[in-house]
């Protein structure tokens, strides 16, 4: 079913470049809604963006889709609607599939300056119209399924990887031209990956702020992988193990990267912070549970902030990360100072809490 919001914007405006003031309305209109456009037979899914204006013919809007707010840079497409009899109509084709859940914004730009010397002298206008397609749980279930995608991609690289070590002792001693063969296959297995791991096929890894590890960390992986495999060719497996090994924890790192879940609303992080604070206190008034289990779920809790939480609230949670350390080695070494360090940490995390509900309001 398509969803739609509408938006009307009305501007003062000054008169047409070379007509008269009277021969022009004296404000600029533009009335429009975005679409969810599913499927249909051989048409891939997409976003229509479609409305109204007073606007003459041939005057070009800037037409620009966005997920979530509109940072000019993070746009999902770009592209342009040409106004013919006072309608204009765009759509932008983003993924192969479905539509991925979430906020997204269609921008409209009319700038006087991009126009021909005929159009009228309207200010730069901007008409943003949202839509919200899903809610967090939706974005929740579609984005694990795109991480998991991407994880399986790197369980890929250690595959290959745990093939070549296998097969350096099962080809010890054999000549070079021998081992070519094994090293052109796994070779052409990483570029397959890559293929499949394009960010420009997946629109997804994008919305979910994945594409850089799946384009630039990608890359470093598997030059990794490819020059423990030359070192396989030339029979050299200290070196390779060595490549092996890092390429192993690197792939670790981000299989735990990418496997934490961003938190979409801001408004259930703050049950986070609750969370936080009741293994705190529940520690504190009960010294003989251990503190190491405690203290693992606190840092996955804080990881997930971070990662979640947006850019201004990352100095506040770096303050909570320190106190809590102070906290949990108080407790463990049972420190008088623990009940005073429980206080301020406890303090620090109300407050975030507090905030983090108000985010939106």
């Amino acid at each position: 079913m398509l969803q739609a919001v509408t938006l009307f914007l009305s501007l003062s405006a000054a008169p047409a470049l070379a007509q008269a003031p009277g021969d022009l309305q004296d404000r600029l209109a533009l009335a429009g809604e975005l679409k969810d456009v599913p499927a249909q037979g051989t048409a891939g899914p997409s976003f229509l963006c479609e409305g109204t204006t007073n606007l003459p013919n041939g005057v070009s809007l800037v037409a620009n889709l966005y997920y979530g707010k509109p940072v000019e840079g993070r746009e999902l497409f770009r592209g342009n609607a040409t106004i013919k009899g006072g309608r204009f109509s765009h759509s932008f084709p983003v993924f192969s599939a479905r539509n991925f859940p979430g906020p997204y914004v269609a921008r409209l730009v009319y700038d006087p300056v991009l126009q021909g010397l005929e159009a009228p002298n309207y200010p730069r206008t901007t008409v943003d119209l949202p839509l919200k397609i899903g809610g967090p749980q939706d974005i929740d279930r579609e984005g694990q399924a795109v991480r998991d995608q991407l994880v399986g991609e790197i369980r890929a690289l250690l595959a290959i990887a745990d093939e070549m070590k296998a097969k350096a002792v099962e080809m010890k001693g054999k000549p070079q031209a021998d081992r070519e063969a094994a090293f052109t296959g796994w070779h052409e297995k990483s570029l397959e990956i890559s293929a499949r791991m394009d960010t420009r096929k997946h629109p997804e890894y994008y919305i979910l702020n994945l594409d850089l590890v799946a384009h630039t960390a990608m890359e470093d992986l598997t030059a990794i992988l490819i020059s423990a495999a030359r070192c396989f060719v030339r029979d050299q497996p200290d070196v390779m193990a060595e490549g092996l090994t890092r390429l192993r924890q690197s792939c670790e790192y981000w299989i735990g990267e990418i496997g934490r879940a961003k938190v979409q609303d801001v408004a259930k992080l703050a049950e986070s912070v609750e969370e936080c604070r009741s293994i705190a206190r529940k520690l504190l008034e009960s010294s003989d549970d251990a503190v190491l289990p405690a203290r693992r779920r606190f840092l996955e809790l804080i990881g997930t902030l971070d990662k979640s939480a947006p850019v201004i609230y990352h100095d506040i949670i770096l303050t909570i990360s320190d106190r809590a350390a102070s906290f949990f080695t108080a407790v463990a070494d049972k420190s008088p100072d623990a009940k005073a360090t429980h206080a301020e940490l406890d303090r620090l995390l109300n407050r975030f809490a507090g905030t983090l509900r108000t985010h939106d309001q």
